[in-house]
């Protein structure tokens, strides 16, 4: 069902004019049934763990990067190197001089042989010494609202979760490297993403796979089906029109008591069907072992710090 056709469906409900586009209205009605049609699909969504918002996505991990020397002046933010070939893509991922406890964040790519940190070097100036550029910070999907798991590809580790205080309480300032064996998932970056944090740094390129609970997109334009954009299925539309309703009637809108009694039945009806018969999904421990010289994967559960939102 299109954004289109379940508004004018409410309209049906409420004895309204159908419309036939949605773009620029300026009746209030109508202006008033495309926003309850997105409210009542956000209710729908999170009102139960539906298997059908689940989705799988994957990431990789970044080598760190230690070619050539560096100098590291005190009180500069500019870092220069000699037999470096730095890149754009470095900028955002942490710089760390040899020997140093402090890390730093690259603010600005500059050239193959310069960039800029985020803050000012603070340690004695540093000529000519090793160094590492890594990464144990990646962002997740965009429509990432909620992760039940994460695995990864190495059968030699159990990756576990762990609390976000946890970890930063036990490691505030990690500096091991090897594959990982926990992981956070913590605040939404720049872009509104939220971000996986690995521990130890990630030693090499490493393939991760997270399942997760997509956030709501929100209708807009009149072709805009709930299915496509949302991943509900057929049978639920009715019940977003319904909700939709009942939603109007709680603002104020026109209530016609027999109507409304028969459509909040129905409506709690078929969704307690609905909810009945879709498998509970609690993101439980989950493991597949090693079949046929597969490597076998683990799965993180998230655990009771990981903040959720919706």
């Amino acid at each position: 069902m299109t954004y289109l056709e379940a508004v004018n469906r409410y309209l049906d409900l409420v004895r309204q004019a159908r419309v036939t586009t949605l773009v620029g209205a300026t009746d209030t009605v109508v202006i008033a049934a495309k926003w309850l049609v997105n409210e009542a699909m956000s209710d729908l969504l999170y009102v139960h763990d539906w298997p059908w918002r689940r989705k799988t996505d994957v990431g990789q991990t970044i080598a760190p990067y230690s070619t050539g020397t560096v100098t590291a002046t005190l009180g500069s933010a500019t870092v220069t190197g000699s037999g470096t070939t730095w890149t754009s893509a470095m900028a955002g991922r942490k710089f760390r001089v040899d020997g140093d406890l402090d890390f730093y964040t690259i603010s600005a790519f500059v050239s193959t042989t310069e960039i800029t940190l985020a803050d000012v070097y603070v340690n004695a100036t540093a000529s000519a010494k090793a160094y590492e550029i890594y990464q144990d910070t990646y962002a997740l999907g965009s429509d990432v609202d909620r992760i039940v798991g994460l695995q990864t590809e190495d059968p030699d580790r159990d990756v576990i979760f762990a609390g976000d205080q946890e970890l930063f309480e036990l490691f505030p300032n990690p500096q091991a490297e090897s594959a990982p064996d926990s992981a956070i998932v913590y605040q939404q970056n720049t872009s509104g993403n939220w971000q996986v944090q690995f521990y130890p740094i990630p030693s090499d390129i490493i393939q991760y796979q997270y399942q997760y609970y997509a956030r709501l997109t929100e209708l807009s334009g009149n072709t805009d089906d709930m299915t496509t954009v949302n991943l509900i299925p057929l049978k639920l539309h009715q019940l977003v029109v319904w909700r939709a309703y009942l939603l109007g009637l709680s603002s104020g809108m026109e209530d016609d008591p027999i109507l409304s009694k028969s459509v909040e039945t129905r409506y709690a009806q078929k969704l307690a069907q609905e909810i009945s018969m879709s498998k509970p999904d609690k993101g439980r421990w989950r493991v597949l072992r090693q079949v046929e010289g597969v490597a076998r994967r683990r799965w993180i559960r998230f655990g009771p710090h990981y903040p959720d939102i919706g």
